[in-house]
């Protein structure tokens, strides 16, 4: 009669399995560790063993055979049973009953805003590179027909613009002129914020350096860390909605202003990013209407006459953040009549110029 077995409740036959005494005998050892013959005895004995064990070897491969059929079975119930649970997980998952209007949100968030991380330094990194597919806004219009729609109908959300022209050496032209124009018609008409960085090459003369031409007028936050050169290419075009400006210039072997911005009489918040070793993004700017800015971020390694300058004319000043590096001293208090918020972050201060760095920049009637 069959068992059936208290733990998987399979049935099995009763197995006399063949004792091996006979093989435990003095003389069997002996006649292992020999070329010895056995006794006729012991030949019927080790005979009877050898079919017993041959029988006993089919019987068990036959329910080995049996039990690895049933596991098989079981084991496609399982991979069955778990990739049902998981669609119907995934059917089931809330953010396929996201409204729109969250599920906007979540695609706004998605996004970094130029400026809001860091005011003093410029942090520009690879992965918000807007030209790269697999970045946000490209791979959020990827994923499902409805958040592709969803994508394509927000035009705010091609509207920040990340560039960085390291990566484009190898991307070719004709690639960067239909993503960016691409960018600018899925924005519809709104303002941009548009960030750009360039550690070694100029981009003058690059394609997209003409398309960027063509939207200044839509431009409402400008961010870059470019050569001089660079931002001089800008010279002589308009800039009627630009009201942040942030600006950190590279070596490139000049010493001058551009007046790029002489008629961008709408901005309201300018942020000097720390430059490269030998030149101040303070001294940069030529012409600029500083009478309309009331906020300034800026990290300076000394106190000379562009920045001073800078503050002497931005008459409207209510907040000036500033993070010293070398400071030098000057005897000469600067009164700024409408500052509100002043915060000062020294670095490398000697005791004796602390209080006549704050003093020069902290005089508030």
């Amino acid at each position: 009669m069959q068992a059936s077995c208290s733990t998987c409740g399979m049935f099995s036959r009763h197995i006399d399995v063949p004792s091996p005494h006979i093989l435990q005998s003095p003389r069997m050892a002996e006649l292992l560790l020999s070329n010895t013959a056995p006794n006729d005895a012991e030949i019927e004995g080790l005979r009877r063993m050898v079919q017993e064990s041959s029988t006993l070897m089919e019987s068990l491969q036959d329910q080995i055979e049996k039990a690895q059929q049933t596991i098989s079975t079981l084991q496609a119930i399982y991979g069955a049973t778990s990739k049902r649970l998981k669609e119907t997980k995934k059917i089931l998952h809330p953010v396929r009953s996201l409204p729109r209007d969250i599920l906007a949100e979540i695609f706004f968030a998605c996004t970094p805003i130029a400026g809001e991380d860091d005011r003093i330094h410029f942090r520009y990194s690879p992965e918000f590179d807007t030209l790269y597919p697999r970045n946000h806004p490209w791979n959020l219009s990827h994923v499902c027909r409805a958040w592709r729609e969803t994508a394509l109908s927000l035009p705010r959300l091609w509207s920040t613009i990340y560039l960085n022209f390291e990566h484009y050496q190898t991307l070719p032209h004709r690639q960067c002129i239909f993503m960016s124009t691409l960018l600018f018609a899925r924005s519809a008409n709104l303002d941009l914020s548009i960030t750009l960085a360039s550690d070694e090459r100029s981009i003058v003369g690059h394609p997209l350096t003409g398309c960027l031409a063509e939207s200044t007028t839509r431009w409402r936050t400008f961010h870059c860390r470019i050569s001089t050169a660079s931002l001089e290419s800008f010279s002589g075009l308009a800039f009627p909605l630009l009201q942040e400006l942030g600006i950190g210039v590279l070596e490139d072997g000049g010493d001058y202003a551009v007046d790029t911005f002489r008629l961008a009489s709408n901005v309201r918040t300018v942020t000097f990013y720390d430059s490269s070793e030998g030149r101040e993004s303070t001294d940069v700017l030529g012409l600029f209407p500083w009478n309309n800015v009331v906020k300034i971020y800026c990290h300076v390694f000394w106190l000379e006459a562009p920045f001073r300058f800078i503050l002497e004319q931005a008459t409207t000043l209510e907040e000036l953040v500033v993070e010293f590096g070398e400071v030098a001293c000057s005897t000469d208090a600067l009164i700024l009549p409408r500052l509100k918020c002043l915060d000062i972050t020294k670095g490398q201060l000697d005791d004796e110029d602390e209080t006549t760095g704050i003093e020069m920049i902290g005089s508030i009637p």
